[in-house]
């Protein structure tokens, strides 16, 4: 007994633990002293303990340790859990009414398009660039990265990931203010649709029991497409598909492994890393999303090395569609879409705008209005100088620039003033010329190209240093970077031209300056200015139906119109000579100004307004006499789409820059057809028809019908008595084009600038390489209208003495009609002779004329790159 005593009392044995599992699932058994595999005991038996029995103790004595300890901390669990859950319980309840049911069905904000209707794009618009894309198209390596970066158990949590709550909230404990989350993509994604980023725990609440509620909501599928497509990854992209394009210029499929973990490791800071995208920083962040993807089992250990290891090419920057292809036209469908759709709407809709726009053609208006200007400059000696800065200018001049620049890159053709730096002689590397800077970038203008303007003289002694000199940019040199320069005209020196198809109304070509960098005033459509005497076949139309005809004779001789406390109003002929009786028809072949008011004065200024109406000019017209000299200013387009009324047998079409828009699926939801509106009978508009292509063929346009013989044309010039403003508008059967060459400033275009001097060329470059391979048709004679001779002593003749040829007349009004000696002063002539004139630039001293174009030049600069608000355009 002693020895079994000491034995029980000693020290205890080692009792061993279970023995664990084998992998076969089976428990590792002890072997028995016999060899033999004995019963694992469930639970080591203690021995019974001998001596004398210990007194009675209270039940509670009873209870094990653990059990006490448990339900010592019972309170201390119980009522934090029951305060979350009546929190819980309170946000469930204030989170009730969110419709979460409607982000099924929610559209995404998305890009906006503007294409040609052959599918040429012209332009993104945006108020996200993000690009939708359905689950089954987004590659499995993209889906599997972003899991691996934001949320492995995504298939296997309810929304909220418990654990990383919890290891968060103690986080944020110990540092005292919310340092980490836990968001898992549900919540993500909820909070970037109904929710802000702010860090507080009551934003937290709410996103959790909204995870929980769009969980039973949805499909696991569905979140992750939201989230995939909605997800904010840097530099303006919203989305997989948009950042794929933003980053690396491919389309999803084509995104690489490497890739697809770059994109997933932005989620994180979007905006921090996007902005180190080739640095160490970068890459960090994406060897954790691929060690991540192949601790989840995602990608293999050889996937993982050859990613780690893959060159990524990323791209410089996405092609700015709107600003490169044709940003004049583009710019007036930008702003209808947006009065027919609303801003909001067509910024984020996801509409496709299909535009009337002959690219081809817009790109022949642009470089013949181009080589017109350079013509026009070189003809009359304008420098392409235009001030000299002082120090402080300068400075503040180049800061500007390279601001601008910084955001809105220099193009090929693009027209800019740039400073000199230095005036290089004849042994300079680069040979003669001016070293230029453009922002933070150089240039260099060789003098071969200013030889025009130096008449002789010596480069450095007509350019110095920080003079101001508009340039173009004609290409980059590969060796030195360096951009290659030409001179450019005077940045006030303008023009525009509008092409319309006359049966359709569709605008295929609309040019509103020299460059679009440079101003984007678009001066075809939005700037009024005098039309000259391209407004007097409107008041020869209106002739034509108050009584006259193409043979009326009126007296060209000096008239005075007295005016109340002014002097007399004496129109005058450009040429300054007067030619006694001549046909209505010559008259407006010369384009005799006498004539014009004379008629004007007869048939009244209000009958020439109705008519002006009629024909789609809808400007403010003056009502006097000197309306009928294109006193009142319009608009290019209320000219051309006016003088379509003549090929169009009397009606004119609503011009249509828009042919239709689709919404972001496919459906059409605005189809514009043509819209013809009668202006006149089909007679009428014959006869003026016929007395402008005698313009065009014999009188002041004559060099336009010489040039484009073979084609069938008409058409009238236009001069302000300023020779600020000069016009050509002519058509086709097919088509009516206006061309206006002027300066925004309304100085002088210089001597002898006409209408067919100055944008008669234009237009003759543009028709020729734009109808180059077109058919033209004929000239429709509708009925009523006959060809007959007049004579001089009233009987018909085989020439007509006046004019050499026979006329175009109604049926039943042959003959003479209306003639006009003079005009009596009772007549209604309107309000008055003259209007207010505005500063005259042609008489100022240089010194503020040069004033006033640098404050036009820096008034231009500030806008460079601009346009109206309203979205990010690509």
């Amino acid at each position: 007994m002693a020895e079994n005593h000491l034995e029980e009392t000693g020290p205890p044995r080692s009792i061993p633990f279970p023995p664990a599992e084998s992998e076969s699932g089976e428990a590792d058994s002890f072997p028995s002293p016999e060899g033999e595999t004995a019963a694992r005991p469930v639970r080591p038996v203690r021995p019974a303990r001998r001596g004398k029995p210990k007194p009675w103790r209270h039940p509670q004595a009873w209870v094990p340790l653990e059990l006490s300890f448990l339900l010592f901390l019972a309170p201390l669990v119980f009522w934090p859990l029951a305060i979350v859950l009546v929190i819980l319980n309170s946000y469930s309840s204030e989170m009730a009414n969110v419709p979460l049911g409607n982000l099924k069905d929610l559209d995404q904000p998305t890009v906006s398009y503007i294409y040609t209707e052959d599918g040429v794009l012209l332009a993104e618009l945006y108020r996200e660039h993000r690009l939708p894309v359905p689950l089954e198209k987004i590659p499995v390596v993209i889906i599997s990265a972003f899991l691996a970066a934001e949320d492995s158990n995504f298939y296997q949590h309810q929304g909220v990931d418990l654990k990383g709550l919890v290891r968060a909230f103690l986080a944020n404990l110990q540092a005292g203010q919310p340092v980490q989350g836990a968001s898992t993509i549900t919540q993500q994604m909820i909070r970037t649709f109904f929710l802000t980023n702010e860090k507080t725990y009551d934003r937290k609440l709410r996103e959790i029991v909204l995870a929980w509620r769009v969980e039973r909501a949805m499909r696991k599928d569905e979140i992750l497409e939201l989230y995939l497509n909605r997800i904010y990854l840097g530099r303006g992209a919203y989305g997989v598909a948009s950042a794929a394009q933003l980053y690396f210029g491919k389309d999803l499929d084509e995104v690489t492994l490497a890739e697809a973990a770059l994109l997933a490791g932005l989620a994180q800071a979007p905006g921090r890393l996007a902005a180190h995208l080739r640095t160490e920083r970068s890459r960090e962040r994406q060897r954790y999303v691929l060690q991540e993807m192949l601790n989840v089992g995602f990608i293999n250990q050889a996937e993982h090395d050859a990613a780690v290891v893959a060159n990524i090419d990323f791209i410089q920057s996405r092609p700015n569609y709107f600003r490169e292809v044709s940003p004049q036209f583009t710019e007036v469908v930008r702003r209808q879409a947006i009065d027919l759709l609303g801003e909001e709407e067509f910024l984020t809709g996801g509409y496709k705008v299909y535009a009337t726009l002959d690219l081809k053609a817009q790109a022949q208006a642009a470089q013949a209005l181009r080589n017109g200007l350079d013509a026009l400059a070189r003809r009359q000696s304008m420098s392409p100088k235009v001030a000299r800065l002082n120090q402080a200018q300068m400075l503040e001049f180049s800061r500007q620039q390279r601001e601008r620049l910084k955001a809105t890159p220099p193009l090929i053709g693009q027209e800019m003033a740039a400073l000199v730096t230095g005036v290089e002689a004849a042994g300079a590397p680069s040979g003669p010329g001016l070293s230029m800077i453009l922002g933070a970038e150089k240039g260099f203008l060789p003098k071969a190209e200013l030889d025009w303007i130096l008449g002789g003289q010596r480069l450095d002694r007509y350019f110095g240093p920080d003079d101001l000199v508009m340039v173009r940019l004609v290409g980059r040199d590969p060796e030195s970077g360096l951009w290659r320069l030409a001179p450019a005209p005077p940045p006030d020196l303008q023009g525009a031209l509008v092409l319309m198809e006359n049966r359709t109304g569709r605008v295929l070509a609309v040019v509103g300056g020299r460059d679009f960098g440079q101003s984007q005033f678009n001066r075809a459509i939005q700037a009024r200015r005098q039309p000259g005497s391209s407004f007097k076949p409107i008041v020869y139309t209106a002739a034509i139906d108050n009584g006259f005809t193409e043979a009326s004779v009126v007296w060209d001789t000096p008239v005075s119109y007295p005016q109340p406390g002014q002097p007399p109003w004496q129109p005058k002929n450009y040429s300054g000579r007067y030619s006694g009786p001549v046909t209505l028809y010559d008259a407006l072949k010369a384009s005799i100004n006498v004539v014009a008011v004379k008629v004007c004065a007869t048939i009244t200024p209000k009958v020439v307004i109705e008519y002006a109406r009629r024909m789609g000019i809808s400007s403010p017209l003056f009502n006097g006499l000197p309306l009928a000299l294109g006193a009142s200013e319009v608009t290019l387009l209320e000219l051309v789409q006016a003088y379509s009324t003549f090929p169009n047998q009397g009606s004119w079409a609503w011009p249509l820059f828009i042919n239709r828009v689709e919404d972001r699926h496919g459906r059409v939801l605005h189809q514009f057809e043509p819209w013809l509106t009668r202006a006149v009978s089909p007679q009428t508009a014959y006869i003026m028809l016929d007395m402008l292509v005698g313009v065009a063929h014999q009188g002041t346009a004559a060099r336009v019908g010489a040039a484009l013989k073979d084609i069938p044309l008409g058409g009238k010039t236009g001069t302000t008595s300023s020779q600020a403003d000069t016009l050509f508008i002519g058509f086709t059967p097919e088509y009516t084009c206006g061309v206006w060459v002027g300066r925004d400033l309304r100085l002088n275009l210089g001597a002898g600038e006409q209408g067919g001097r100055s944008a008669a060329p234009i237009f003759i470059e543009f028709m020729q390489a734009f109808l180059a391979d077109k058919e033209t048709g004929r000239f429709e004679v509708p009925p009523g209208v006959v060809r007959r001779n007049v004579a001089d002593d009233g009987e018909e003749d085989d020439v007509m003495a006046m004019s050499g040829r026979s006329f175009v007349f109604k049926v039943g009004e042959e003959g003479r009609g209306r003639s006009v000696v003079s005009v009596g002063l009772d007549g209604e002539y309107g309000e008055g002779w003259a209007q207010p004139a505005g500063p005259d630039y042609n008489r100022m001293p240089q010194e503020e004329l040069d004033r006033r174009l640098l404050e036009y030049l820096q008034d231009y600069e500030r806008r460079r790159g601009g346009g109206s608000s309203g979205g990010r355009r690509r």
